[in-house]
């Protein structure tokens, strides 16, 4: 889902018709991922 939105260009409607789920469902990926990788890095 991540490289669908960052490396192929495309929102959250596009990844989410791709995936099989909604766009808030995406949203939702996207902002657990975020966080992940925000903790992951203030730790670095």
């Amino acid at each position: 889902m991540m490289k669908m939105i960052y490396e192929r260009g495309l929102d959250h409607q596009d990844a989410a018709e791709s995936l099989g789920v909604s766009p808030s469902r995406v949203s939702q990926m996207h902002a657990v991922v975020v966080q992940k990788l925000k903790r992951r890095l203030k730790d670095w």
